[in-house]
């Protein structure tokens, strides 16, 4: 004799069985499928208005507002930089600076650092290869020095650009955020940006660490000058730091 499924069991089974039938039915239904994209529309409508709202009540959350400091960093003939203006060991404000491969950190130039790269080579040569019978040691010798000064060559060419005044404060931060937000919002802007979902997320984590810098100077500032310094040269609204940002 079969062993006897319990009414619980069989009741939950058919339900079950209804509710996915009643799923399928649905899902080929024409009417619930119209019904569907109708409410989609209705959404997203929605979420267009609730953006337009948003930043005309806050403004731009990505742009802001467009200043004479934020064009600076179009200008052309080398790479824009941001350095903070401090009075009494305070800063009061930024400035942008235009710097070209007339100069390193440190005020070391190419030629300082290419005159100190030769004669560390020689310093650093090895000496009686002409001693060395075995042509082949003696080219293995050469080549791993070769290979180790150009390894130090690059090391030193990489870290010697990025020694300067003022990297870390959190204008300065905010400040080269703002600059790199502008660049890459414009090259989305551009024919076939919308389809680069890379840049897209890198935007969105550069907008939101923008705002925790800037939640985190306001915290700290309360209103000062320095805090309205900074707005009003960056152009940042109150989109760019309040609520939820969402692009």
């Amino acid at each position: 004799m079969p062993p006897r499924i319990p009414i619980a069991s069989r009741s939950a089974a058919s339900s079950s069985s209804v509710s996915t039938f009643a799923e399928r039915k649905a899902h080929k239904d024409p009417y619930a499928l119209a019904q569907s994209a109708q409410r989609k529309a209705v959404n997203l409508a929605r979420q267009k208005v609730l953006q337009a709202e948003r930043k005309q009540a806050l403004g731009d959350p990505v742009r802001g507002i467009t200043t004479p400091f934020v064009q600076s960093f179009d200008s052309v003939g080398g790479s824009a930089k941001v350095k903070a203006v401090e009075k009494d060991g305070v800063v009061v404000g930024l400035e942008p600076t235009i710097e070209t491969d007339a100069s390193l950190g440190y005020f070391l130039t190419p030629e300082e650092l290419k005159k100190s790269l030769d004669h560390s080579y020689s310093l650093a040569e090895p000496f009686n290869l002409t001693s060395i019978q075995d042509p082949v040691e003696r080219r293995e010798i050469r080549t791993k020095y070769e290979d180790g000064h150009q390894r130090a060559t690059v090391a030193l060419t990489r870290i010697t650009p990025r020694a300067g005044p003022d990297t870390g404060s959190s204008e300065v931060q905010i400040a080269i955020l703002t600059a790199k937000i502008k660049v890459l919002a414009d090259q989305l802007e551009k024919k076939g940006g919308n389809k680069d979902k890379v840049n897209k997320r890198n935007l969105r984590i550069m907008v939101h660490k923008r705002q925790k810098h800037l939640n985190y100077l306001r915290r700290k500032e309360r209103g000062s000058d320095r805090w309205q310094n900074l707005i009003s040269t960056l152009g940042l609204t109150e989109g760019t730091y309040k609520g939820e940002i969402s692009l």
